[in-house]
């Protein structure tokens, strides 16, 4: 899986202490609904989660979402609203 800028592999991020549930960890789903680049799909595969699906509506950043997705991403070019 590649390094996402400002992230590095040892699972830390500044300014996310107390959040790790967030992330999702072993066998999860996670559902992360405004992806942007993949930095919480990249924390939830590092945590062990079984499977992350993203949605970011923006062309260019969908495509940066792309390049970066992990094995058990997957991405979806749309807006999730109620």
């Amino acid at each position: 899986m590649p390094t996402i800028s400002g992230t590095s592999n040892n699972d830390s991020l500044i300014g996310a202490e107390g959040t790790d549930s967030l992330f999702g960890g072993d066998g999860d789903v996670v559902v992360d609904l405004v992806a942007n680049i993949g930095v919480v799909a990249h924390r939830a595969e590092l945590r062990g989660a079984s499977k992350v699906i993203c949605f970011e509506p923006l062309s260019i950043t969908y495509e940066a979402l792309r390049k970066n997705l992990g094995q058990k991403s997957t991405a979806f070019q749309l807006a999730v609203c109620d």
